[in-house]
Order: structure tokens, then C-alpha cells, then sequence
């Protein structure tokens, strides 16, 4: 399999959705999981006729991709691992300030990796590299229902200028065209919410990962896997895949509609972090969330992992 990096730029605010927020329009995150862009590269493809050729390539290992995660100029972030961090052997490591430091920090630099492993990174440092642009809410005002002007507040985020997320995207030739194709299509009308207000439109670049990239992405036999990607295990892979794992859950839900219906509640899953760390791979599923609809809704769950030496 190749593997690629997907870098966008965005050219204007963004909207995705806070795990926390639930559905308050004020609740946002800065990047988006895996399983939103596979729904939104599924929604694109269905107005092309090519919906069926997408899932496929996903379902049958032709195509996976990582949770989106953020870059600042030369820079490419990772998310933190989880169970891995080296604590320095004297007193600090008792400090409350250097554990509520540690909790703010998400992402750490791709090139201060084995520094984090090791307790050698400067967490300070760290905690500054992970600002990639600015939160903010604004108040709109709804007049469709009605003639009651209604305001509501809306949160979004901004990417400073020198500042993006990328994707590692890995597969053959067939699933990397989809891919491409995909997100030319999603480019133009933008990705998260907020898209029919001008928000989350994006530009991209494909290329190929570098050498220690697609070492690190092809090392299967290193001591702990960490997953780039919010995945679940099939059913026949659950147990040994957990056996000496670290892992966060994420609670996943949301509405699915179709023309053929109105909006219904999809079926609630809990998947497993990016960041969290195994001990062997798995390849992950595409799970049904649909709930009394009238055709499949699919949730990506698919596993991208990376070998890590702690």
C-alpha cells in the first residue's frame, strides 16, 4: 500500500462538532474524526453514482485514512499517546501543575515524538506548539419560522495563517484516485457544518509520506501500535485487540437523512480514540447505525495505525 499526506488549508472559518458539546451550536473542536469525512466523502459520491465503488474500497482494505490532525508550516502533529508517557524519575512528577499541563496538551510534533516517549520533551514547549488558530462564537439570527426574529449563538474556529490539518491516507492506486476525487468534491462546498454559510471551504495537496513516514506507518511488529484513526475492532478481533491496550472511548451519534425521510437519530456507538495504543493492529469495520431507515447508514470504524517505540 502507498501512503499519502492529505494537507488542507482552509479558506475560511470552520465548524465541527465538540465530543462535549452535544448538540449545543456553541460546543466546536478545531479537527474532525475519520468517521465525519468518510460520511461526508459518502454523501459526495452518492450525487456522482460512485457511493458503492467508495464503500468498497473502504470495506474491502483498498482505502483507509487517519482522523484529521494539525500541521503549523513544516510541521506535522500527532496525537498524544496514550499510556506512553515517560514520567523523569524526581519530584516533578508529583507536580500538580505539570499534570493539569500535560491534560491541555493534544498533539504533540511529529519530530518531538521520541522527546515525549522518553519524559526528555519540555511540556511547556509543547502546550505553546499546540495553538493552531482561535475559537470564537458569533450571533446569527433565525427568521425562517415565523416573524419573530430568533438570535442563537454559533461557535466556529480559525486557523491562523500559517496553520492546517492534514490526513494520512494509505491504499492502492484505485482507492488513493477515489480519494482524490472525493475530496475535490467536498473541496468547492466545504466540509463540517455551517457549509451553506460559507464555512469549511478548503484547498489541498496530496503527496507521498516521506521515508520515515512509511517506515513507521508499515511497522507492525514495533512495541505499541498507535491508532490515527477513531476505529472499533470487529467483533472477531475485539478481545485480542484490547489485550494490554490504553485507550480512550468516544461516544459517536447524530442524525442521518435521506431524501426518502426526514432526519432520524442514528444509533449511539462509542468507538475507540485516536491515540490510543495496542500492542497488535487490527483492520477495524464499517458499522450500520441506521435505526428503523430504509437503507444502511454507515459508520466508518476503520483502523491506521503507526509503530511507536515507548
Amino acid at each position: 500500500m502507498r501512503h499519502m499526506i492529505c494537507k488542507l488549508r482552509f479558506h475560511t472559518a470552520v465548524r465541527f462538532g465538540s465530543d462535549e458539546g452535544g448538540s449545543s451550536l456553541t460546543g466546536v473542536s478545531m479537527t474532525f474524526r475519520a468517521d465525519t469525512l468518510f460520511s461526508a466523502l459518502y454523501q459526495a459520491f452518492l450525487e456522482q453514482n460512485r457511493a458503492e465503488d467508495f464503500l468498497r474500497a473502504v470495506r474491502d482494505g483498498c482505502l483507509v485514512f487517519s482522523d484529521a490532525m494539525p500541521w503549523r508550516q513544516n510541521r506535522f502533529f500527532l496525537p498524544k499517546p496514550i499510556g506512553l508517557f515517560a514520567r523523569p524519575g524526581d519530584a516533578r512528577e508529583e507536580d500538580p501543575s505539570r499534570r493539569k499541563l500535560l491534560k491541555k496538551i493534544a498533539y504533540i510534533p511529529s519530530d518531538l515524538l521520541r522527546d515525549y516517549l522518553s519524559g526528555r520533551a519540555d511540556l511547556i514547549k509543547l502546550h505553546e506548539l499546540n495553538q493552531f488558530g482561535s475559537a470564537f462564537e458569533e450571533t446569527r439570527v433565525n427568521t425562517r419560522d415565523g416573524d419573530q426574529p430568533l438570535p442563537y449563538r454559533v461557535g466556529g474556529f480559525r486557523f491562523a495563517e500559517d496553520c492546517g490539518l492534514y490526513l494520512i491516507v494509505s491504499g492502492d492506486g484505485e482507492g488513493l484516485s477515489l480519494f482524490e476525487q472525493g475530496m475535490t468534491a467536498l473541496a468547492a462546498g466545504g466540509i463540517g457544518g455551517k457549509t451553506s454559510s460559507g464555512w469549511g471551504k478548503f484547498s489541498f495537496e496530496m503527496g507521498e509520506a516521506s521515508d520515515a513516514w512509511r517506515s513507521a506507518l508499515d511497522d507492525d511488529s514495533a512495541p505499541r501500535q498507535m491508532l490515527l484513526s477513531t476505529a472499533l475492532p470487529a467483533d472477531d478481533e475485539l478481545s485480542a485487540a484490547l489485550e494490554d491496550a490504553f485507550y480512550m472511548l468516544v461516544r459517536r451519534g447524530g442524525f442521518a437523512s435521506s431524501q426518502e425521510i426526514n432526519p432520524m437519530k442514528k444509533q449511539t456507538v462509542y468507538l475507540l480514540s485516536a491515540g490510543s495504543t495496542f500492542r497488535r493492529r487490527f483492520a477495524g469495520t464499517v458499522l450500520d447505525v441506521g435505526v428503523g431507515m430504509p437503507h444502511p447508514v454507515w459508520r466508518y470504524a476503520r483502523g491506521l495505525f503507526m509503530g511507536v517505540s515507548a
